[in-house]
This record gives C-alpha cells, sequence and structure tokens, in this order.
C-alpha cells in the first residue's frame, strides 16, 4: 500500500523540490534513456553535464541526491571528477549531506577503481532510476521508497484526515 501510494504520488508530482535530483556526468547522454524517462514522468529531476568543470560548477550550487559519473569525460577521467567532487564536499559547510556517487561502467567494470576514487558503487549501463533509488536507500537508510517530506505532505493534504492518520500510523510501522 505505503510502495504504491509513494509511486504515486511522485510520478504525479513533477515538482523538482520532491523528487530525488540526479545530475550525470557523462557525454554519453544517449546512454541514460530510461533516467530521461523517470524525469518526463516526475520521478527525478535530472541534470546532463558531459564535462566534470561544469558538473562541479553545478554541483557546487545545487543539493543533489546522486551523481553518476562516466568512465571518461570530456575533460578529465571519471575517477578525477569523483575525487574532486568528494573534495569540493569536504570543503562544504558541516551539515551538508555528501550525494552519492555511482560510477557508470559500459560493462561489468571493477569495483577496485570505484572504491579507489571514492564512490560508493559501480553499476552497469544502462542505469534505471530504481537502481539510483536503490543506491541512494542504501546510503542514506531510508525505509522503502525515496520519498521526502514535503510532498508526503502535499499528498496528504489532499486527503481525509481518517485517510492521513492511517497512512501516517502504516508509514512509522514500516520504518520501525
Amino acid at each position: 500500500m505505503i510502495r504504491a501510494f509513494t509511486a504515486a504520488v511522485l510520478s504525479s508530482d513533477v515538482d523538482a523540490s520532491s523528487a530525488i535530483n540526479i545530475v550525470v556526468i557523462d557525454p554519453r547522454f544517449d546512454a541514460y534513456q530510461s533516467l530521461a524517462t523517470a524525469a518526463r514522468l516526475g520521478r527525478c529531476a535530472l541534470h546532463f553535464r558531459a564535462s566534470g568543470r561544469a558538473a562541479l560548477h553545478l554541483l557546487s550550487r545545487r543539493r543533489v541526491e546522486a551523481v553518476i559519473v562516466g568512465e571518461e569525460l570530456d575533460d578529465m577521467m571519471g575517477h578525477e571528477c569523483v575525487a574532486l567532487l568528494r573534495a569540493q564536499h569536504a570543503d562544504a559547510s558541516p551539515g551538508a549531506e555528501a550525494p552519492v556517487v555511482l560510477m557508470a561502467s559500459a560493462a561489468g567494470g571493477e569495483g577496485g577503481a570505484c572504491q579507489a576514487s571514492g564512490c560508493d558503487a559501480m553499476l552497469s549501463r544502462p542505469i534505471t532510476i530504481r537502481d539510483v533509488e536503490d543506491q541512494v536507500r542504501i546510503r542514506c537508510g531510508r525505509g522503502r521508497g525515496v520519498l521526502r517530506m514535503p510532498a508526503l505532505l502535499r499528498a496528504m493534504a489532499t486527503l481525509p484526515v481518517g485517510v492521513c492518520a492511517a497512512a501516517a500510523s502504516i508509514a512509522a510501522l514500516l520504518l520501525m
């Protein structure tokens, strides 16, 4: 019930503040068609950058939950971009939450290279929204579904009080 409720809220709500924010740093944009489809459905806010510099500039101004980095970028290697991203976040304010950093590989990349560069996981292309949500959930220790409080409050404001209380009770039980 809650899983369907979460999916319904995310797919019907195109407000970028309620969906998972993803930055893809990879010149091969066509490899992320499933993420682009999820963005059109309102399940995520998606930003593409081909170069590491452009992405780091964007990431210095915007908070995101996930960053997907390709192996080779227009201006640097993917592992170099990950190291710069981690250094940039280390210089940020102490309360800022680091995004989940995923390396994209063509097929079955090496996990050792991923860990050495500081990324959280290596995924094979094509990467789906479900892959990203799963990694964010693992890293952030969230329960089922990636849903932020503003989206939940907006959805519950349109429901009768009894339904809201029941949904809150079920959610509390599932998170225990």
